[in-house]
């Protein structure tokens, strides 16, 4: 029996393409039944109603966001074939969290050829750790946000052109090839760099792990090597000023710097720095804990006291014992480096507004697995008898498929959107948008009592500490359609127009007027709906959702030169009218 399993285990190790294959399955196994699951959130701005990737122009990505243009782009390809149908958006999602998997399996490959990396392993052993890394990745549950939440093909996308970089750096480091072939490699090293930092911002960290990668596992450089080191770093630093450029903000000016690097929030930078030492604490019990994972966390911002001094101790504690043992585990130091780093845009100076969203710890959770891997075959290596190393191995196996369990139910959640808030409104029941969101899906799905419970809930929790309600524009759409599905008409525009009162940004001002224009139009005040349909134009044009209301409000106004010039101007809504 033990020389069959051994013969078993033998065969898996030496064929990569069986080793791939398991991974391959294990994905499918857990994803396979997340094809309809339907759009969330940000995927309504960023796909269903985003106008500029619905007609493929490049220019038109460029400009709504070059430094996500990749992956816009790719977007608006999955339109160009699916238009609003789910299905293909969560084929290409999977199918790049299988090249992420693969891209660790080979990255980890390379490291073990590094010359001077001492991996405390045996030659037996030593195989497992590329396919173990990769298969706990690609299983945890931890990163289904990543995947299944379609818009959030952002972080994994940017993911894995991080990891090809690094894997492709790496190997032309340590290669014995001719020179034209290292050039080759370190080339395709630079073009994922840079369709990285085209990718997604977080990506800009790659300028740092680079010089880590090198005072890790390559502690002496000859001239060459170092020029080519040096000349990858310009490169990159020559992408950021044509961003700087593009964006007319002045790379050296700190006003533009700080308001380039503020995302939607006016939170103090040290108030999301002592929040921010906390959230890692989280992602990382997260990892080795995956329970309680949700879409929306309630964090609340964090003050300088006794827990976030003990945060920062902790972490401090964690890279000393890395750099204690650097030269005998050097792949700990690196894997913790990397997790930190990878974690230096979103989790440090620079505030965001929200706090905490698990497909941000995707990247970062390479570096956890690689770690895990690497001291689960540590662990069973010091194992002198093969019995004893056979049931460790069998208890790695059975975690995995807990953990492919975990995601399974996950990914199943994430296929009821009522269901799926339910569940996030029992982890944070005090969080404004969790009732909003489960109050618009219960609307849809024309459960209208229950609506407004959870609008009451928001409502509820939109009470700042002064006992000032805070306008909160996505609970006011929600009851505004609400109101009117009910047949209170009157309420539902009064509702709107005193929100307009605020100060709101453009898309949300958007919303509110297109539901105005909905209004009227079904109550067949069709001049008072084209007036509402191009303010909402106006407010923001690069939304559908007005077009398609304002040729309607025109036809039924007898104005088809006008609908016709709606049609000219938008081709995508004539197919799609065409086709109803």
């Amino acid at each position: 029996m033990k020389n069959t399993i051994r013969r078993i285990l033998t065969t898996v190790l030496r064929c990569s393409q069986m080793q791939l294959l398991i991974l391959g399955v294990s994905i499918l196994c857990i994803y396979g039944h997340t094809m309809n699951v339907p759009f969330y959130m940000d995927d309504y701005p960023s796909i269903v109603d985003n106008l500029n990737i619905h007609q493929l122009s490049l220019k038109n990505i460029w400009n709504y966001s070059p430094f996500r243009f990749v992956t816009y782009v790719s977007f608006a390809l999955n339109y160009s074939f699916h238009q609003k149908s789910v299905f293909g958006y969560h084929i290409i999602n999977i199918l790049i969290h299988f090249f992420v998997g693969w891209g660790i399996y080979y990255l980890v490959k390379v490291f073990i050829g590094i010359p001077k990396i001492n991996l405390n392993t045996s030659n037996e052993m030593r195989p497992w750790l590329p396919i173990l890394s990769a298969l706990i990745f690609v299983v945890h549950p931890l990163n289904t946000q990543a995947i299944t939440y379609i818009v959030q093909r952002l972080a994994s996308l940017a993911a894995l052109f991080y990891i090809l970089s690094m894997a492709f750096y790496i190997n032309a480091r340590i290669s014995k090839a001719s020179t034209p072939k290292k050039y080759i490699l370190f080339t395709c090293a630079l073009l994922f760099a840079i369709m990285a930092l085209f990718t997604k911002e977080n990506t800009v960290t790659l300028i740092i792990i680079i010089p880590c990668i090198e005072i890790v596992f390559f502690q002496k450089m000859n001239t060459s090597r170092l020029c080519i080191f040096g000349s990858k770093l310009i490169a990159i630093f020559s992408f950021w000023i044509l961003h700087a450029w593009i964006r007319n903000i002045n790379p050296f000016s700190f006003s533009h710097i700080e308001t380039f690097t503020r995302l939607g929030t006016d939170v103090p930078r040290t108030t999301y720095l002592f929040t921010q030492l906390k959230v890692l604490w989280i992602y990382i019990r997260l990892f080795f804990i995956p329970t309680g994972l949700r879409l929306d966390y309630d964090i609340p911002p964090a003050t300088f006291d006794w827990t976030v001094f003990l945060a920062l101790i902790c972490h401090l504690l964690v890279f000393w014992c890395a750099f204690i043992i650097r030269k005998q585990k050097p792949v700990v130091l690196f894997s913790i480096l990397f997790y930190y780093i990878t974690h230096l845009i979103e989790s440090s100076i620079i505030p965001i507004k929200d706090f905490c969203f698990e497909h941000r710890a995707y990247l970062p959770n390479v570096g956890l697995s690689i770690l895990c891997a690497y001291f689960s075959i540590n662990i069973i290596e010091k194992c002198n008898k093969y019995s004893l190393r056979y049931a460790l191995i069998g208890v790695l196996i059975v975690i995995l498929m807990v953990f492919g369990i975990l995601t399974w139910e996950r990914n199943n959640l994430w296929n009821n959107p009522i269901a799926f808030w339910r569940n996030c409104s029992v982890y944070s029941p005090q969080k404004v948008r969790v009732w909003t969101e489960l109050g618009k899906n219960l609307i849809v799905a024309e459960k209208n009592n229950e609506a407004i419970e959870a609008l009451n809930n928001a409502l509820k929790y939109s009470v700042n500490s002064t006992g000032q309600l805070k306008i909160n524009v996505q609970l006011i759409c929600n009851l505004i359609v609400l109101l009117h599905k009910k047949g209170d008409s009157e309420k539902a525009i009064q509702l709107a127009n005193q929100a307009l009162q605020y100060p709101i940004n453009n898309l949300y001002r958007f919303y509110i007027l297109n539901n105005l224009g909905n209004i009227y139009i079904e109550n067949k005040f069709f001049a008072l709906a084209e007036n509402y349909y191009r303010k909402a134009i106006g407010s923001y044009s690069n939304n559908e959702m007005a077009f398609r209301g304002l040729y309607y409000s025109l036809i039924l106004q007898d104005k088809s030169v006008e609908a016709g010039q709606i049609l000219s101007n938008h081709p995508d809504l004539l197919k799609k009218l065409r086709k109803k």
